[in-house]
């Protein structure tokens, strides 16, 4: 939070990266397979947010489409996505 309040652009990017690179290096432990190691990366994943950073760089400040269909379309993506992220979890268990 203090990183996106105080710094702007490039420079908040790179910083973004740092952290990534921050909370990865404790995370990381490498396990005997691959498996067991990229399941732990799974569950140590707060690094993973690197993975907004290209979105992030590509918005421009502008206010995207309004009216009636955009609001209404995201109040229902919202809450149909986590029902379908909670029903994955049940079946990949």
């Amino acid at each position: 939070m203090l990183i996106a309040w105080f710094f702007q652009g490039r420079l908040r990017l790179v910083l973004y990266v740092a952290l990534s690179l921050l909370l990865f290096v404790p995370a990381v432990q490498i396990y005997p397979t691959v498996g067991e190691t990229l399941s732990m990366l799974a569950f140590n994943s707060e690094f993973l947010f690197l993975t907004v950073l290209p979105f992030l760089a590509l918005y421009s400040g502008e206010r995207g489409p309004g009216g009636r269909f955009a609001k209404y379309f995201f109040y229902g993506f919202y809450p149909l996505q986590l029902r379908l992220i909670g029903a994955l979890t049940l079946f990949a268990a």
